[in-house]
């Protein structure tokens, strides 16, 4: 065999490597791509619930604190406007 014969039979066994590891790794690109997707769907999932519930809460927690924060405030700056103004007085 000269040595064109054996330039070609390397060429024609590297292109068979070539499409077989180009296979197989379409092959293991779409098995993880299948079982990475059905991952994604479920914390997706999980996270629209998380904010439903934090929705829920912001209404039933978070108002109310605000309401009864705002409510104190006010309580507190009615002391402290009346306080100055006796202060003011005298």
């Amino acid at each position: 065999m000269d040595l064109s014969s054996w330039r070609d039979i390397i060429l024609i066994v590297w292109g068979l490597v070539t499409i077989i590891a180009t296979i197989s790794m379409s092959v293991i690109g779409f098995q993880c791509y299948r079982k990475l997707n059905s991952a994604i769907k479920s914390i997706n999932l999980q996270v629209e619930r998380l904010r439903i519930v934090a929705d829920c809460a912001e209404d039933l927690i978070a108002a109310p604190g605000r309401w009864f924060s705002t409510l104190i405030s006010g309580i507190i700056d009615g002391f402290n406007i009346f306080s100055n103004n006796k202060t003011n007085k005298e």
